[in-house]
């Protein structure tokens, strides 16, 4: 049994947030010997049996919500309590009340580091964002010992704007490439099978979370228009979210039920991601965006919005194609052109592969073994 080297304390949003990005890294830092606790909130029955405790507490995504003051007691309480060496939050309002909460222990010796999954204030972004969420970021920056960030645009931001003691960037959160690879196309046939999908049909899978950011209504919206260029397509949406029922809605009065499959949370994502013959995405901003990472490391072209995340993933041209956020017919064209040329997919899909390699969780790992080396006692840190 290994000697334990010290507390750590992760936050975020939600338990389908941790299990989607981070349980690699909280199974490899219990492996190292941490003791690994969770503060989020519980939206389905998921297990982290790499953590050694798990706080469920509400994290509204609005700041004016109320039950923000007491989650920041919970916290406080908690951290207090805890003695915590390290405490790493994620997402926006887990970010504030975690370093708001942390800032007693952080004069007693902790670190604090924030990963930023894409910062709400960005070049387009509409000036509310930038007078309401840069002025916090700013303020929080002095109580944060390191910004992490998924994305170019970001890292500038976080090094030169806001006031850490360091910025750091990773290339991204990172993929499991025991889940996500290529399929030979008697496995594709099989996985089709399984899920009730036709083999001629011409599926577009969208991975994301249905909240308004991902913007699933352009997608549906745009579909009536899509059946009638190209009447094999299928879209495939994976996640649930507070939106979901709205979009099932929407599908049946748009009359497109029949040409969308909603598959909801999801564990194991891979086999569905090979047998997509486009990733889409119509996001209105990312940090980076790890599905469509995920359905590139498995050979497939994507299509998705123009935005200082995806240009992170996407070679227009090269590994897929990007359009104008909210432009309907270069969205749809770019559909059409890939399902006219296979040859252009196959194109587009070994080079998206190629260039998805350097989003491996195993590159992502050592780049914040090494953030939390600089943070860590040494006789805390990680092999």
């Amino acid at each position: 049994m290994l000697q334990l080297k010290g507390k750590i304390l992760y936050t975020a949003t939600s338990d389908i947030h941790l299990a989607a990005f981070h349980y690699p890294y909280i199974k490899w830092l219990d492996e190292q010997g941490y003791e690994v606790h969770l503060a989020m909130e519980k939206r389905a029955d998921l297990e982290f049996s790499h953590a050694r405790q798990i706080h469920y507490m509400p994290f509204p995504r609005t700041p004016l919500d109320r039950r923000n003051v007491s989650t920041y007691r919970q916290l406080k309480n908690l951290i207090d309590k805890e003695q915590y060496d390290l405490i790493h939050c994620h997402t926006p309002m887990p970010g504030v009340l975690t370093r708001l909460a942390a800032r007693a222990r952080r004069k007693k010796g902790a670190a604090v580091l924030y990963t930023a999954h894409g910062f709400h204030f960005f070049k387009g972004a509409p000036l509310k964002y930038w007078l309401s969420y840069f002025p916090a970021e700013y303020a929080l920056s002095f109580i944060t010992d390191a910004i992490i960030t998924i994305n170019s645009e970001d890292f500038t931001y976080a090094d030169k704007r806001l006031h850490p003691r360091k910025a750091f960037m990773i290339p991204g959160i990172g993929i499991d490439s025991g889940k996500f690879r290529v399929y030979s196309e008697e496995e594709k046939k099989a996985v089709r099978l399984k899920y009730g999908f036709k083999q001629q049909q011409f599926l577009l899978l969208y991975i994301a979370e249905f909240i308004p950011r991902k913007n699933h209504r352009f997608i549906l919206e745009n579909l009536p228009a899509l059946i009638r260029q190209v009447p094999t397509v299928q879209v495939i949406f994976a996640g649930r979210g507070e939106l979901m029922d709205q979009m099932l809605n929407l599908a049946r009065n748009l009359r497109v039920e029949d040409h969308v499959r909603f598959m909801g949370f999801m564990h194991d994502l891979g086999p569905l991601a090979a047998i997509a013959d486009v990733g889409i995405s119509a996001s209105r901003q990312e940090g980076l965006g790890l599905g469509l990472a995920e359905q590139m490391l498995c050979g497939v072209p994507v299509v998705a919005t123009e935005d200082r995340g995806h240009k992170e993933l996407v070679i227009h041209e090269q590994t897929g194609l990007m359009f104008p956020q909210g432009d309907q017919i270069a969205f749809r064209e770019a559909l059409v052109r890939f399902s006219k040329e296979p040859s252009l997919r196959q194109k587009m899909g070994n080079a998206a592969r190629l260039h998805a390699e350097k989003f491996r969780i195993e590159a992502s790992l050592d780049s914040m073994r090494n953030i939390y080396n600089g943070y860590l006692k040494p006789d805390q840190k990680t092999d």
